[in-house]
């Protein structure tokens, strides 16, 4: 038969052999818990960065947003728009003044004009030097009868606002608006 001491060896071995399957049990249940919070873990850093993406895009829309308005603003406010149109117009106002210019008025000047090639033909040499004075002259001849054609045509088309209404300060003789309780230079009661 077993003697004591095996019975007892036995006894202690089936008692360490429990505590090992105790501590086997609490591992496998602390890694069961370690998984479960790596989930958790993968989950939230998941949503963390859906929210961050759905940040970064909202402020991208809204970027892209404001710089459209910005440069809405800076075409109309800064009268971009205007100075746009303002090319436009000035450059078929041109093409008026041209056909104007080279239909109606470059006949006459040609007929009072000297004949011929003039504009090459009128030239001073000095030394080596060649100055086309016929071709300075006819330039500025042309800009002269331009700005004459385009003067006339402003002062038939546009018409000089009314200054508005003033009266004269007492006390600074500065123009003031009639309806005025006072002066705006000097702050007098008028």
């Amino acid at each position: 038969m077993d003697s004591p001491d095996a019975a007892k060896d036995s006894a202690q071995d089936a008692k360490d052999s429990a505590k090992d399957s105790a501590k086997d049990a609490r591992d496998a249940k602390d890694a069961a818990q370690d998984a479960k919070d790596s989930a958790k873990d993968a989950k939230d850093a998941a949503r963390d960065a859906a929210a961050a993406a759905k940040k970064v895009a909202f402020g991208s829309a809204l970027a892209a947003k404001r710089l459209a308005t910005e440069f809405r603003d800076f075409l109309l406010k800064t009268n971009m728009f205007a100075l746009a149109m303002a090319v436009v117009i000035g450059n078929a106002i041109s093409k008026v003044v041209d056909s104007l210019v080279q239909g109606l008025i470059m006949p006459v000047v040609g007929v009072l004009t000297p004949r011929g090639d003039w504009r090459s033909g009128l030239q001073v040499d000095v030394w080596r030097f060649h100055f086309p004075m016929g071709l300075v002259l006819g330039v500025l001849l042309d800009f002269t009868i331009i700005a004459g054609v385009v003067f006339l045509i402003t002062k038939a088309v546009i018409r000089q606002a009314p200054p508005p209404p003033s009266k004269p300060c007492k006390m600074c003789l500065e123009a003031i608006h009639p309806d005025a309780k006072r002066c705006k230079f000097c702050t007098s009661e008028v």
